[in-house]
C-alpha cells in the first residue's frame, strides 16, 4: 500500500531525468562498469575481464554508483521494470 503511493507521488519525467544525471555525474570508468553490469547484463568478473580491471575495482565502482543504481531502481519500479529502462536508454 505504501508503495502504492510512493509511485503515484512521483512525477516520471524528473525521476527520468534525475538517473540520467546521476550516471552522468559517475566517473567515466565508473559509468562503464555501471553499463557493463547492468545494460549488457555481466557479471563482476565478466565485467572485470572485459573492461581490464581489477575485480577489487569493480566492486569499488559499484559502491560509488549506489546513488544512482538506486534511482535506477525506483525509475525501473515505477516504469515496469528494467526492460522500461533499456528502452528509455
Amino acid at each position: 500500500m505504501a508503495e502504492e503511493k510512493l509511485m503515484d507521488d512521483i512525477d516520471i519525467e524528473e525521476l527520468e531525468q534525475a538517473v540520467r544525471q546521476a550516471i552522468m555525474r559517475l566517473s567515466p570508468r565508473c559509468r562503464a562498469v555501471v553499463f557493463l553490469r547492468f545494460f549488457d547484463n555481466l557479471s563482476i568478473e565478466e565485467a572485470a575481464e572485459k573492461s581490464g580491471e581489477m575485480i577489487e575495482s569493480i566492486h569499488a565502482y559499484m559502491r560509488q554508483a549506489r546513488p544512482a543504481l538506486r534511482l535506477m531502481y525506483t525509475f525501473c519500479l515505477t516504469r515496469g521494470g528494467y526492460a522500461a529502462l533499456q528502452a528509455e536508454g
